[in-house]
């Protein structure tokens, strides 16, 4: 069963996952660098691995970055799944400006037409 939000009720559901989804962001960023961090240093060990194995140590080389590769894939198919789970699109910024904009419309047409209603009854008196 559809949930029948009015549109504040849904534009306010919006902006609270928006800002859920900013308090939570450095923690994504902190992931990547010690991704990247991590991924660096596990170069410099394979690396110097290989040097020390001369048979083996290409294999185990090669093997890791292979690991790595399938490793970036996974990291990058979650970040996309949570991307599209917290709904932070464009699409999504646009609605909450529009609906502001038209907000304010309405709120400065409503103080206009009141300020000529009181303006036309305090003529006719």
């Amino acid at each position: 069963m559809k949930n029948h939000d009015s549109d504040s009720e849904y534009i306010e559901r919006l902006r609270h996952n928006i800002a859920k989804f900013n308090r939570f962001r450095w923690i994504i960023v902190a992931i990547y660098i010690l991704f990247a961090i991590c991924a660096i240093a596990l170069g410099i060990v394979a690396i110097n691995f290989a040097r020390s194995l001369p048979g083996m140590g290409w294999g185990f080389a090669t093997g890791v970055s292979i690991g790595f590769s399938m490793g970036i894939i996974l990291v990058s198919t979650i970040h996309h799944l949570l991307m599209l789970l917290t709904m932070n699109d464009r699409k999504t910024h646009l609605l909450l400006r529009y609906y502001d904009t038209v907000r304010e419309i309405e709120l400065s047409l409503s103080d206009k037409v009141g300020e000529q209603m009181t303006a036309f009854i305090d003529s006719k008196k």
